[in-house]
């Protein structure tokens, strides 16, 4: 059985562009996936970043409270002062 003249221009007139839209989707795909690992690795460090900023907010507040008490006892201290030079004064 013989194929006719017409079918194989037929067919070789979709196989290149067949060929050509492969190549371009590869390609296409390859650079998805190099950008896909790029965010990825971005993100992990964001989320790191994140977590270093999270650590480090986490430590200031821990401060400020013990501040919060020092001051406190400090201000009781001036109270107990500004108590003892009024009676000492009467």
């Amino acid at each position: 059985m013989q194929i006719p003249d017409w079918a194989w221009k037929l067919l070789t007139s979709l196989i290149i562009p067949i060929a050509l839209w492969a190549i371009a989707t590869h390609v296409t795909n390859s650079q998805h996936e190099l950008r896909i690992n790029q965010i990825e690795k971005e993100l992990t460090k964001s989320t790191e970043t994140i977590q270093t900023q999270k650590d480090s907010i986490n430590s200031t507040k821990q401060d400020i409270e013990i501040l919060k008490v020092r001051m406190d006892y400090v201000a009781s201290g001036i109270d107990d002062i500004k108590h003892m030079l009024e009676e000492q004064s009467k």
